[in-house]
């Protein structure tokens, strides 16, 4: 059973802080499926699961978070969800929302 709800809890700052703005990043991660996730490595086995939800009734499955290297700070839009396992496609959306912070040429 869902306990809560986008409507019920909402969001008090949506992409503005550290999270990801939601509705973008849900339309792009359903627009981004089903991937094969191709993978040359025989010892990760995130991604023989990357398509596969192991914790049924959850809505996320972990999160993805983008820090500076340097100060060791989150960076604004550097967090979002994980809806399926790790796929690519969350952290390519995430990474692309915090360099657009970076620089006016993204």
């Amino acid at each position: 059973k869902k306990v809560s709800s986008w409507t019920r809890d909402p969001s008090l700052q949506d992409g503005m802080a550290y999270f990801v703005e939601i509705q973008p990043y849900l339309a792009w991660v359903k627009k981004m499926q089903e991937q094969k996730e191709m993978s040359t490595c025989t010892g990760l086995s995130a991604l023989d699961h990357a398509n596969t939800k192991y914790h049924e009734g959850y809505d996320d499955t972990g999160k993805v978070a983008g820090l500076c290297a340097r100060h060791e700070v989150l960076q604004k839009n550097g967090m979002g969800a994980t809806q399926v396992g790790e796929r690519y496609a969350n952290v390519d959306f995430i990474v692309a929302s915090l360099l657009r912070h970076l620089s006016v040429l993204l």
